[in-house]
């Protein structure tokens, strides 16, 4: 199963990297975690094209989408 980690606004996937690196050892997951500036691909920059553009980039990256 992937995990997905969502930065926050005025935040970068960076912000994880802490997170990550105490979870890599224990979870036996695959860890995504996408810049989503970078998800836009150039779209105006709003909530709506934002969640098209999210929910583009799951459909590519997992199986299933279910929130823990």
């Amino acid at each position: 199963m992937k995990l997905i980690l969502l930065h926050g606004s005025g935040q970068k996937a960076s912000s994880w990297n802490k997170t990550i690196s105490y979870m890599k050892d224990s979870s036996g997951r695959e860890i995504l975690c996408p810049e989503l500036s970078e998800l836009l691909n150039g779209k105006p920059v709003g909530y709506s094209e934002l969640c098209a553009s999210f929910a583009e980039y799951c459909s590519y990256a997992v199986e299933r989408i279910r929130p823990i």
